[in-house]
């Protein structure tokens, strides 16, 4: 593994990985099956900081050290668009499944939300880091996880705050959807818990573990 690589992205049996060159960055991708590399596009400008695939694999967003977004045909190799909302740094970034909204963290307390129909800011919120944050499976919310103790259901339309979860005794260290309307999280009190979305209200818990619950899933 090349030490320099800065961000890793996993897309159907290929990794897509950034790294800088010369102040630039390259994005190149590592075939699983071949285990071939090739670049794929360049950017001799910024140093790429986190990359997002999007679902159709046609398009690549790349958050950069010096607050800037940037579009990428990936076909073409070439830039299509450039946000700027005035952050220090893009942290990380997440796309939602339709490729209709977005959300980026500066990896200190700024989180953005941005409509990609139009490249638009729709708002920007506190989120103190350490953040993670995502998008339900049907991209109509997206939630923040801060410090691990608390989540947050926003609506993708407009970033209104629709639901708070606070689980007391518990610190979350993954959560994932079976669906649109299941919650799944786990953590270190060694459950795992279904809650009905968007209300957050709990449905069940799964207890039994010996230790904390680092990775779950369903087949």
């Amino acid at each position: 593994i090349d030490p320099r690589i800065t961000t890793v992205n996993y897309f159907h049996n290929r990794f897509i990985e950034a790294l800088p060159v010369n102040g630039g960055s390259v994005v190149r991708e590592y075939d699983l099956q071949t285990r071939r590399a090739r670049q794929i596009f360049s950017d001799p400008t910024g140093r790429i900081e986190t990359l997002r695939v999007f679902a159709q694999g046609l398009r690549a967003a790349a958050g950069y050290s010096d607050g800037t977004i940037k579009f990428w045909d990936v076909a073409a190799a070439r830039a299509i668009a450039t946000l700027r909302g005035g952050m220090s740094g893009i942290s990380w970034l997440v796309v939602s499944p339709d490729g209709r909204r977005m959300i980026a963290h500066d990896g200190k307390q700024i989180m953005q939300l941005w409509d990609l129909t139009s490249y638009r800011l729709l708002d920007s919120f506190n989120a103190q880091a350490p953040v993670i944050g995502g998008f339900t499976p049907d991209g109509k919310g997206f939630f923040t996880i801060v410090e691990g103790r608390t989540l947050r259901l926003y609506g993708a339309e407009t970033g209104r705050l629709i639901a708070t979860l606070a689980d007391p005794g518990n610190i979350f260290i993954g959560v994932f959807w079976a669906d649109p309307r299941r919650l799944y999280t786990y953590g270190t009190d060694r459950t795992v818990k279904i809650y009905e979305t968007p209300s957050l209200r709990r449905r069940a818990v799964f207890m039994g573990h010996t230790d904390w619950v680092s990775v779950a899933g369903l087949s």
